[in-house]
């Protein structure tokens, strides 16, 4: 009997179909085990710098892919993790799969390893850095090893400790640099290993990292005697990338509270000052410097070291030791102001002829600041070598707007 024809077209159909179905389920299932053992192969590679090398292949895994060798069952069983079987002896050989690798030998293959017997650690015959530097990445300017049969990893460690051939951070090749994470003196030390596993013995040597403060006040920085209303060049520096600065200063040592604007927005490293006029001389006056990027985010910070002193006032003569004054005679008493915060309306001067609390005494008061008195020195029976001069500077409401007094003692002869 004839078949219908219908039936024998739908059967030859459907057996194409399933032909296709199979064909791409074997064409996807071959993509899908590539692509993985590509994704590995790559990691492998970045992991040990093999790229381009005889184990830098498929081979290292694989027998005839997708059938494995016993380095890649190894990796497979160990949730693909490269670290847990570095120091297993995947095919037997006497030597670990990291060993094998460093010697760029095969480690799921018995037949391929490091020549045996190799017990002679390589050598650092050369490392230098400089010996000052003012960033946290030292440049390493020489690192030389030698080997018998050749190094395979180089490595630099702030510590004495003698690295494992299979510790984390060591290179194909010698690195080139370093960063640390503080600045100080500081000292590296240069290792080798060879494929055998062998380490050498280290080669060291130190820098002194300075770092710059992002920015620094260079003037006024402590111990200046500025005088009020003069003009004064504040200076400093700052690290590139700060670009404008806001400047300030404080009459109270710095404390919160008392600094006062100077001025914003300065793009140098310099400003000229009108010294302020405070209410008498002043020994705990700090500037301070703010920098921002070019975002406008504060950058850095600083202020004066040490405080400087305002001066309203100067007592010029009698002002030193050394200075001898006699019983008796007339000298002039004299004294520089510079601004004050209000008009002087009358100056007191006073005396002391031994320096210490309770010893000053009112010499005269004087209408206006002539900037002198001419005074006739006391009668004494002995010598006196602590005498001293004040002055006090007072307003229309005999409020102090300033006082200073001599510097050092002088001396009143009978």
């Amino acid at each position: 009997m004839c078949k219908e024809p219908g039936k024998s077209m739908r059967g030859t159909t459907m057996k194409r179909l399933l032909s296709i179905l199979f064909v791409m389920t074997l064409i996807l299932s071959i993509y899908a085990v590539s692509y993985a053992s590509g994704t590995y192969m790559t990691s492998f590679n970045n992991r040990y710098g093999t790229t381009g090398t005889a184990i830098g292949t498929c081979s290292v895994c694989h027998t005839t892919a997708p059938a494995c060798n016993s380095y890649g069952n190894a990796f497979k069983n160990n949730a693909r993790n490269y670290a847990t079987i570095e120091p297993i002896d995947s095919d037997g050989d006497g030597f670990t799969n990291i060993v094998e690798i460093n010697a760029r030998t095969f480690p799921g293959n018995s037949t391929s390893h490091p020549a045996a017997g190799d017990t002679t650690p390589p050598t650092v015959m050369g490392f230098s850095i400089p010996s000052t530097v003012i960033s946290l990445t030292v440049s390493i300017t020489s690192f030389i090893a030698t080997d018998n049969v050749g190094v395979t990893g180089y490595l630099v460690t702030e510590t004495t400790a003698k690295p494992s051939a299979s510790s984390a951070g060591w290179s194909t090749s010698a690195p080139t640099s370093y960063t640390f994470a503080s600045a100080g003196t500081k000292t590296l030390h240069a290792w080798a290993k060879d494929a055998a596993g062998n380490v050498s013995a280290s080669l060291s040597a130190s820098v002194t990292i300075t770092i710059q403060t992002a920015i620094s006040v260079t003037a006024p920085n402590g111990g200046e005697l500025i005088p009020s209303g003069s003009t004064y060049a504040i200076r400093w520096s700052a690290s590139l990338g700060i670009v404008k600065f806001d400047i300030g200063y404080s009459l109270g040592d710095g404390a919160q509270g008392t600094w006062k604007l100077i001025a914003s927005n300065i793009t140098g490293y310099s400003y000229n000052w009108t010294i302020p006029a405070p209410d008498g001389n002043n020994n705990k006056c700090r500037v301070g410097v703010r920098g921002y990027d070019a975002v406008g985010a504060v950058a850095g910070t600083d202020t004066s070291d040490n405080p400087f002193t305002i001066e309203v006032v100067k007592v010029t003569y009698p002002n030193n030791a050394g200075e001898i004054l006699l019983s008796g005679n007339t000298y002039r008493i004299t004294w520089q102001t510079n601004g004050t915060v209000r008009y002087v309306h009358s100056v007191k001067i006073y005396g002391s002829l031994n320096d210490q609390f309770g010893t000053w005494r009112l010499l005269a008061t004087i209408p206006g600041n002539p900037g002198y008195y001419d005074w006739t020195v006391p009668p004494v029976s002995t010598t006196k070598n602590k005498c001293r001069i004040g002055i006090r500077l007072l307003d229309s409401i005999s409020t102090n707007i300033g006082q200073d007094m001599s510097e050092g003692n002088f001396t009143i002869q009978p």
